[in-house]
């Protein structure tokens, strides 16, 4: 495609838009001043006398039938079951999209209300009530959820979304003036939410910019689901021009021929074309739909390595950083055969994966050169020193006296090296023996149904510490660290602030950096559960003074996460909140996929969220990290997740949802709990609560047997 053909295109359409908004007169002066060639003014001015005529044409058709139909239009303050209508934020086809609030006043809450247009066929009642129907098999942090549903008069339904605040993926991109990684981190969050879809045998079929928005908390959501259609549906391949967007289809579209997943693959393909380059792959220079048509079947678009060589963007990435990779990535998305682009979402985003951590692209082929590209850039360092040894052994007969005391050097840092290794193998095995004989010793007390078993242990594992040799190690301290915790989680605090502050003094001796600000940050933990506030200040500020010296993120990260906890504790819930935002910012930054980390940091988050809308936004993505880590859902972390959105879910009043997870952590707990288990007892009596809540109101699904 001829790129000056590219740039007249969008000449017309940005003349075009910007004399809608004057009057003919104005038009004509806007149009003769405007600073583009006599054809671009020529060809705008023959559109705007056919759009005048089109809308007044249609304007007066759609009213003379509303008056005929009796037809009450939507307005301001109208009321739909629970919610008021504020004001219209969207309109398609055939449906139009309000602002409303919450107004029985339990609380106040906002939604958007989608309502299918009062001039309307069978066809398009079908469609509404399918994506309806589509919506609500779909729960994902990433897509707008259907809350609700109805009738407003006959033949005329609605549906109450989830209002997302925010704004388009590419307006927020230049807001916040987005890295080349950012970009490619919300696109991963697009990939997630189509490839969930698909998971749920349903194709989108429409994604484009205008269909993905950016929440003012950074969190992507994929909106209008209006043509999607499930994989199982009786005429797949059927589809209407009019029902989709022409510059956003694919060739299988356009031609008729069966949609299927690739169909999907081919609109993310043109999304990150469009958010690489800032301009649309296809449709660009032509709006009649027979040429455009004939481009999207026959014209391969321009690399977007070379689409950015010829325009001003305003973008913290060049050409040099999307040739390659990127360029191939994409035109692999985009290829006119279904069968030749990438056989899934989830592979696709695997290969934007690949290029963020530098690694080899399914859609780079198997060429053996490139593969050994990447490895040098992966291991440049590595690379680099295999090739200064083997010059060094070509040389070595002539050198090899002057440099024999280099070699020496090397050797002995070398051995440090393996000597480091060596000593860390050894601090986890012993570690490792030590807490299987703690468990050893439990068994046998357990046998002899001693009530104080567990004290007995902890107090025989205090013992070989404190008696053992005289010179205390980092293997000493880190266990002292681990009966702590296990002090803390049985709530004997005092003994846990003894063993931390054994282990502080242990780590401060051999100068242990790590150790120190980890046992300061547990001090501080402990000694707020004591009341002892004053201690945890001092302790808390002790270790923020010496943090600016972590050098991975990882434990800058776990650092963060302890002063939350005592933040927490002191009320600060707001400081709380602005480090836990800047945490998980880190790990993305540096794509450290620790589902751990990202598990607890957005649980934390829910339970600082001063709505119960916010906070269960939060555990979602809590219980999506959690069910990625090792146990996935069969662990007790996710268990007390799913209790935690239970019990919101039931503040909420959503009785039905709270029912299905309680049912879900029922599954999860008769796995990993025995039936006298406090926690499943707990569980039960939970459920108990909610069942005899919903007494007046209906009998829930679940029994307690």
């Amino acid at each position: 495609m001829d790129f000056h053909q590219q740039n007249r295109g969008q000449q017309i359409r940005k003349l075009f838009d910007e004399c809608l908004e004057l009057n003919e007169v104005q038009q004509l002066e806007f149009i003769a001043n405007a600073n583009v060639p006599s054809s671009v003014k020529q060809h705008v001015s023959k559109l705007l006398r056919i759009t005048g005529s089109e809308i007044e044409l249609t304007q007066k058709v759609i009213e003379s039938v509303q008056v005929s139909l009796d037809v009450k239009p939507l307005k301001a303050n109208l009321k739909i079951g629970a919610y008021q209508l504020i004001k219209p934020i969207g309109e398609g086809g055939q449906a139009e999209v309000w602002l409303a609030e919450r107004s029985d006043g339990e609380f106040r809450h906002q939604v958007a209300i989608k309502f299918l247009k009062p001039l309307h066929d069978q066809k398009d009642l079908k469609r509404f009530h399918s994506e309806r129907a589509l919506l609500a098999t779909l729960k994902h942090p990433n897509i707008a959820q259907l809350l609700d549903g109805g009738e407003l008069g006959e033949n005329r339904p609605y549906m109450v979304l989830e209002y997302v605040e925010g704004l388009p993926l590419l307006e927020y991109g230049l807001l916040k003036k987005f890295t080349l990684n950012q970009y490619l981190d919300c696109f991963s969050q697009i990939c997630d939410a189509v490839s969930y879809a698909h998971s749920h045998s349903i194709i989108h079929r429409d994604i484009k910019p205008s269909n993905i928005y950016v929440t003012l908390d950074g969190v992507v959501k994929l909106l209008d689901f209006g043509i999607a259609q499930f994989m199982s549906q009786e005429n797949m391949g059927v589809q209407t021009l009019p029902m989709m967007t022409l510059a956003y289809s694919s060739p299988e579209q356009v031609t008729g021929k069966p949609i299927s997943t690739a169909t999907d693959v081919y609109g993310l393909g043109l999304l990150l074309y469009e958010i690489l380059t800032g301009i649309r792959a296809q449709a660009v220079n032509t709006s009649i739909p027979t040429e455009v048509i004939k481009e999207i079947t026959e014209s391969t678009p321009l690399l977007p390595s070379e689409v950015i060589k010829t325009i001003e963007l305003s973008r913290s990435y060049g050409a040099r950083d999307l040739q390659g990779d990127l360029d191939n990535l994409v035109m692999m998305a985009i290829r006119k055969e279904p069968n030749r682009r990438y056989n899934s979402v989830v592979m696709m985003a695997k290969d934007v994966k690949n290029f963020q951590r530098g690694q080899s692209l399914i859609a780079a082929g198997d060429n053996w050169s490139y593969h050994v590209k990447k490895f040098v850039y992966r291991n440049s360092i590595v690379t680099l020193t295999s090739l200064a040894l083997l010059v060094f052994m070509v040389a070595l007969p002539i050198i090899q006296y002057q440099y024999q005391k280099e070699i020496n050097l090397q050797k002995d840092k070398v051995a440090i090296a393996i000597k480091e290794v060596e000593q860390q193998k050894a601090i986890s095995q012993k570690t490792n023996d030590f807490l299987v004989n703690i468990l050893m010793s439990a068994s046998l007390l357990v046998r002899q149904d001693d009530d104080t078993f567990l004290n007995e242990v902890l107090e025989s594992a205090e013992k070989q510490l404190t008696n053992g040799p005289q010179e205390k190690t980092v293997v000493s301290a880190n266990l002292l660290l681990q009966m702590g915790r296990i002090q803390k989680h049985l709530g004997n605090h005092e003994k846990a602030v003894d063993n931390y502050s054994s282990a502080l003094s242990i780590f401060e001796d051999t100068n242990d950096l790590l150790g120190k600000i980890e046992s300061l940050g547990e001090l501080a933990v402990a000694t707020c559960e004591t009341k002892d506030y004053d201690a945890a200040n001092s302790y808390m500020l002790q270790a923020e003074n010496i943090s600016h010296q972590l050098t991975h993120p990882v434990d800058v990260v776990w650092h963060q996460h302890r002063m939350v906890n005592v933040m927490n504790n002191l009320g600060r819930t707001e400081e709380a909140t602005i480090k836990l935002t800047q945490s998980i910012d880190l790990l993305k930054q540096h794509s450290l996929a620790d589902h751990t980390l990202m598990g607890l940091l957005y649980e934390d988050l829910s339970e600082v969220s001063k709505s119960n809308t916010l906070a269960l936004a939060y555990l979602e993505k809590s219980l999506f990290h959690t069910s990625m880590q090792e146990g996935g859902k069969n662990s007790p972390s996710y268990f007390a997740r799913l209790m935690n959105k239970a019990a919101l879910l039931n503040e909420e009043n959503r009785k039905d949802e709270a029912e299905a997870v309680f049912l879900e952590a029922k599954a999860v707990a008769e796995k990993i709990y025995s039936k006298d288990h406090p926690k499943y007892v707990n569980l039960l009596n939970e459920m108990g609560y909610l069942i005899h809540e919903a007494v007046v109101d209906k009998p829930l699904g679940f029994n307690l047997e």
